[in-house]
């Protein structure tokens, strides 16, 4: 669960996620969006055996040959309304620009009142501009705006909607809800590094899913669509790091990152246990143990949110007692 920061942060908050994000980390000079794929495996010979069993799908840096595609869920309901911004392309027909309905009847997803083959549709949009918008209250203006295509799905009594689009189109959506762009592009980049590497952690643990990241804050990163302007401090943050991630040997981190950690983090095992590496490992390594951060007081004030720097909580004896009993 990744906390998103409030946009009246100030200037104590980039400090702190240098140090608790790149504290004890790898950051990866080389681009792995740009890897030579590795050399096939020679042609197995006719003596050699045949095995039925496939081993796992690999989870480290050196098993991709080019930028991962993600399906990032955006929402799901029992009817949801979309606003095409330009035409789409769907199972061999043309959508016009304008509201499209999705519904399930009987079972089946219907596509402004078609019902789809499959289990699935898959809207693409031609050229880079916005594609589509989704309306979130009453008022037609108050959208979130997207830009990759749409991957649409029964789930269970409900529809789902996912955008699928590739990792480095993902993070400018991320950004201008998780910082400030007037912040140091150094510490702009530091978070370039981490959003990135937490959103490659979860398509490795999450690939063989319908989707890989939630929209949603309490689910994983902020997130709101591909943004009508980019300010010029995040293209810059997004353009050198590009393809850079946090990870120990081949192993990316999830780099979890927060808003104020109280004046010191958690060993990662103990808020998510054997939930953090990819690849099924408990061991998180130094990257990710309680580490001491004298900068939170400061980006709690920045934040206006000193009540999260000074708490406390009242247990019963009682429930102490049979905690410990338990």
């Amino acid at each position: 669960m990744l906390t998103a920061m409030d946009s009246r942060a100030r200037s104590g908050l980039p400090c702190l996620l240098v140090l608790i994000v790149l504290g004890g980390c790898q950051r990866r000079s080389a681009h792995p969006w740009w890897r030579t794929p590795e050399r096939a495996a020679p042609p197995r010979t006719q003596s050699e055996p045949r095995s039925v069993v496939r081993p796992p799908p690999r989870t480290d840096l050196g098993s991709l040959s080019g930028e991962p595609e993600l399906n990032v869920r955006l929402g799901s309901a029992t009817e949801l309304k979309l606003m095409l911004l330009r035409p789409a392309q769907c199972e061999g027909r043309t959508l016009s620009p304008g509201p499209l309905a999705l519904n399930l009847e009987g079972g089946r997803l219907l596509l402004a009142g078609q019902a789809v083959t499959g289990e699935q549709a898959v809207l693409r949009f031609a050229g880079s501009a916005p594609g589509f918008a989704c309306e979130r209250g009453a008022e037609p203006r108050q959208r979130t705006v997207h830009g990759g295509s749409l991957v649409l799905r029964r789930d269970g009594a409900t529809v789902m909607v996912c955008e699928r689009l590739g990792c480095e189109a993902y993070l400018p959506g991320v950004l201008v809800r998780e910082v400030e762009p007037d912040w140091p592009v150094a510490a702009l980049a530091a978070q370039a590094v981490a959003a990135r590497s937490y959103a490659l952690s979860r398509w490795f643990s999450r690939r063989d899913k319908p989707w890989q990241l939630d929209a949603r804050p309490a689910i994983d990163m902020a997130y709101g669509g591909l943004p009508e302007r980019i300010h010029p401090n995040l293209a810059a943050a997004l353009r050198l790091t590009r393809g850079q991630v946090l990870a120990i040997g081949d192993q990316v981190l999830p780099a979890f990152f927060h808003s104020c950690s109280g004046g010191m983090t958690a060993d990662v095992d103990l808020v998510w246990p054997g939930r953090h590496c990819p690849d099924g490992t408990t061991d998180p390594g130094p990257a990710l143990r309680a580490v001491r951060d004298p900068f939170a007081e400061i980006g709690a004030r920045g934040l206006g949110r000193e009540q999260v720097m000074h708490w406390e909580c009242r247990v019963e004896l009682s429930e102490v007692a049979r905690l410990l009993r338990g």
